[in-house]
């Protein structure tokens, strides 16, 4: 059960640790803050990753 626990929040950090690098880079890129509609899609696209790999175990 440990194991398990650990396997998944290894995987949390390491999607939390891409999610992050991926905004930096866009905002990077865009060189300005995003709009609230913008953030709200990246978070809801964040949500949906995220259901998505808790599916796979």
């Amino acid at each position: 059960m440990d194991d398990d626990k650990s396997a998944k929040a290894r995987r949390y950090a390491e999607f939390l640790i891409d999610f992050v690098q991926r905004r930096e880079k866009q905002q990077d890129e865009a060189g300005k803050l995003s709009t609230a509609k913008e953030r709200e899609e990246k978070i809801r696209a964040f949500i949906d990753r995220l259901n998505k790999t808790e599916i796979q175990d």
